[in-house]
């Protein structure tokens, strides 16, 4: 799965120019972003207990969904089919957080926040291809985004396996 997506990402980005953002990011599935303090050993205990009851489970993931943002920018990607399990994990941690409530999607991002005038050169790459594989959910990673003055870096601080 993880090498289609980086394929699909070459392939858009031979049609239209991708941030390295876009390009270069990891295939994943988002279940929250944690703006809190700086405190990685609190959020691994509160991660590690919200998931302690949760199993491994396989993931199926069926065709390509574009995700509009208003009149401006938009998200192409993989649809997550049967997406129950995965919107459990979300509330759980939603819930040991104390997040505020939102409106949970799961998708496997292929590239984000793309200006709407590119839409129907994506659309036309995406038309006639209809995506279908699953994988086995069995961790679930928090990553720690720090700013340096080369931008944005991501670093893995806690893995937690599920049973």
């Amino acid at each position: 799965i993880r090498d289609w997506v980086i394929d699909q990402k070459r392939r858009l980005h031979a049609e239209i120019p991708l941030s390295d953002f876009n390009l270069y990011a990891i295939p994943h599935i988002s279940l929250y972003k944690i703006k809190m303090e700086d405190n990685d050993e609190m959020i691994k205990r509160k991660v590690s207990a919200a998931i302690a009851t949760h199993t491994s489970f396989h993931q199926p993931l069926s065709g390509i969904e574009y995700l509009i943002h208003g009149n401006v920018s938009f998200t192409v990607c993989v649809k997550v089919a049967k997406p129950e399990r995965i919107i459990a994990l979300y509330q759980s941690l939603r819930e040991t957080f104390k997040f505020k409530k939102t409106n949970f999607h799961p998708h496997l991002t292929i590239a984000r926040d793309m200006d709407n005038n590119s839409k129907p050169v994506v659309q036309r790459l995406f038309q006639t291809m209809s995506y279908e594989d699953s994988f086995l959910c069995d961790n679930v990673l928090i990553l720690k985004k720090n700013l340096t003055l080369q931008g944005s870096k991501y670093e893995v601080i806690f893995n937690g396996e599920l049973k």
